[in-house]
């Protein structure tokens, strides 16, 4: 009998091509010891004979999984990006049309290849992974994929120590401003149900849900806010109270979010959440600007993370769409492009107008929002995910110039550009792997222009004078470019993904 102290055992899915009889060793090898290490494998070895409906255990073994196991061989990857699920036993094989469908982290690549390569799937080629194929570190990566499936950190990360600090603010002392205790609706319930209510299609299941989660939000933000009505705050204490305050609309946001990257096309559009958050029923607009202020920082909080997701799932121009939707600015009411309101796409009037506070902020959600690891699995995914997001935006910002006939700032000192591209403190393998998202799909690369009536001749010729701008420009604000790499991670797009007239 199994203790019922224990957590329940994790369950995967190992999807794997039939290479040969030693290849089909190899793979229930491995899945012995899985279930050696306490964790339920679904294997088709085990599960299935002659005359059973291949393609259905498949569907119910990826569905019920908390991790799905790609055996990343030769044959299996040029399957899996041939789009090739076969018929018969080639029915085990994960297509990239799946992994986009289902809108999740589940998919771990385990690579077993010849000379220990490490080719993977287009579907999956940023994804965490562990190469099985070097007998010298077998034993260490599959204690890798241990801690992976069982979500245990290899790390233990350490406790968040006081700040030394607290009370000094330009030489005079100023009160810490108390943590308020947030209670919400379980945000990581709210995706789970939202996704599988949109990957069946059922829209007016979807509207209840809707409904029955953004009913209490506004109240519950205005009772926050009124803790700290009144009270000063600290600069280094306003991205942790931007976090209270945004994970009350956590569980609205995942939910939109789930809808965004279910890969059905009737809740794939969650523009309409923009004006739920920018406009709280019965928000007080008069006060200190740090909770004022807190609805555009909720809509900033949503683009990026929206907008990260929809990289991480193959889908650039739907979230280049969501920075395009025009939002009303909290000062003067005026209706404008989300991602031409500086805001809401990177200098949060609640974050002090601080880009590089903005950017640690939404880097630390992944640490206070559980349905994030679902999506993403990994903290290093999401912050590779909303790098190559704000990529994708900088190369929007110059198409923009381009099309309204701005272009001519590009000669020019002291142009800051909206899209806080300084900020993102950019290592030279997390600048890859954002890369690699963003050029995912090169025609979606070229749509970002081409839907503003920009030619690819015209970006080409702009493209170096931009980036020449943007290094001037981080130079400039807080000194920040003296430690960038003096090269950005898409300095070649314009050469990699080969638009007409871009001299290549």
């Amino acid at each position: 009998m199994s203790d019922p102290k224990e957590p329940q055992a994790p369950k995967v899915f190992i999807s794997y091509s039939h290479d040969t009889p030693a290849h089909k060793k190899w793979v229930a090898d491995l899945a012995s010891k899985l279930m050696s290490n306490g964790i339920q494998v679904t294997l088709d070895q085990w599960e299935i004979g002659p005359g059973d409906d291949v393609p259905k255990f498949m569907e119910k073994g990826v569905s019920e999984a908390d991790c799905v196991l790609m055996i990343c061989t030769e044959a299996y990857v040029r399957k899996a990006d041939d789009g090739k699920g076969g018929v018969g036993y080639e029915a085990m094989i994960v297509t990239g049309e799946l992994v986009k469908n289902l809108g999740t982290s589940k998919f771990v690549p385990i690579i077993r290849q010849e000379n220990g390569g490490g080719v993977l799937p287009k579907s999956v080629s940023t994804r965490f992974y562990v190469n099985l194929s070097d007998e010298k570190s077998v034993e260490e990566q599959f204690k890798e994929l241990l801690h992976k499936v069982h979500k245990v950190p290899k790390v233990k990360k350490p406790e968040l120590g006081k700040n030394p600090f607290v009370g000094e603010l330009g030489g005079g002392a100023a009160p810490a401003v108390v943590p308020v205790e947030v209670k919400v609706e379980d945000a990581s319930a709210m995706y789970a149900a939202g996704l599988a209510i949109a990957q069946r299609g059922d829209l007016m299941g979807w509207r209840k849900l809707v409904q029955k989660t953004r009913e209490p939000l506004a109240k519950n933000l205005s009772t926050w806010r009124s803790a700290y009505e009144g009270k000063a705050a600290l600069v280094a204490d306003l991205p942790r109270i931007l976090t209270e305050g945004s994970s009350i609309y956590s569980p609205l946001m995942s939910l939109a979010v789930a809808g965004a990257v279910s890969g059905n096309a009737k809740f794939s559009n969650q523009t309409s959440i923009l004006d739920e958050l920018i406009g709280p029923a019965g928000w007080n607009v008069a006060g200190m600007t740090y909770l004022t202020q807190i609805p555009s920082a909720l809509v900033f909080t949503f683009q990026a993370v929206h907008g990260a997701a929809c990289l991480f799932s193959g889908e650039l121009m739907r979230g280049v769409a969501m920075s395009r939707a025009r939002v009303r600015d909290s000062y003067s009411s005026q209706m404008d492009e989300l991602f031409k309101q500086p805001p809401l796409v990177g200098w949060p009037y609640s974050l002090n107008e601080r880009p590089d506070f903005a950017l640690s902020y939404l880097v630390g959600l992944f640490d206070n929002w559980a349905w994030l690891a679902e999506l993403f699995g990994s903290k290093e995914e999401y912050k590779s995910s909303l790098v190559a997001y704000y990529l994708g935006l900088h190369v929007q910002e110059l198409a923009n110039l381009i099309a309204s006939g701005n272009d001519a700032v590009l000669e020019a000192d002291g142009h800051m550009p909206l899209v806080p591209i300084q900020s993102l403190r950019i290592e030279a393998d997390q600048g890859s792997r954002s890369y690699r998202l963003l050029v995912h799909s090169p025609e979606e690369v070229r749509a970002i222009w081409r839907t503003l009536g920009v030619k690819d001749a015209q970006m080409a010729a702009a493209w170096d004078k931009w980036l020449s701008l943007t290094l001037r420009a981080m130079t400039a604000y807080r000194g920040q470019g003296t430690s960038w790499r003096r090269q950005f991670p898409h300095e070649n797009l314009l050469k990699d993904i080969r638009p007409e007239g871009a001299g290549v």
